[in-house]
């Protein structure tokens, strides 16, 4: 694992979002991925694979601002940040974020040839920076968006 892989694996990341490929997605998160979303709530890996799944989440633009890899063995940390905007159950969203990923080496997916493992992704830290300003609170952006029908109960 080495800087440039990551970036690499960063790039494979965000098209997979930007298209949300579930499929690219489920190979590039680790199976037991811990997501910390803007608003503090935690996502599974099903959750997150869900979301683009049954469009609950788009995300139409994704920009790298800046961003910075350390690598540690078999782990590698990014700290990015990010302009975005796309929809959350129909609303509505943009703004800028600063995240905190850990990359590491993944039992899932060994390949044959040798004992080689992929990278995963195996923790998300979101933390809002500037958000769409809300003019009121009646505007539905405003509101909290709704529980994905896959987490109620």
């Amino acid at each position: 694992m080495d800087e440039q892989g990551i970036l690499d694996l960063e790039a494979r990341l965000k098209d997979a979002m930007l298209a949300s490929n579930v499929e690219a997605l489920d190979t590039l998160l680790a199976d037991d991925l811990s997501f910390v979303d803007a608003t503090a709530k935690l996502w599974s890996k099903a959750d997150d694979l869900n979301g683009h799944r049954y469009g609950v989440q788009r995300i139409d633009r994704l920009d790298v601002e800046e961003q910075s890899v350390r690598v540690y063995g078999a782990f590698a940390v990014t700290v990015t940040r990010v302009a975005i905007s796309g929809t959350f159950a129909g609303a509505p969203f943009a703004g800028s974020l600063r995240y905190t990923r850990t990359w590491g080496r993944s039992r899932r997916g060994v390949e044959s040839r040798g004992r080689a493992m992929r990278p995963s992704v195996f923790l998300d830290l979101f933390t809002p920076i500037v958000t769409t300003p809300c003019e009121t609170p009646s505007r539905p952006r405003c509101a909290p968006p709704p529980v994905p029908p896959w987490r109620s109960g």
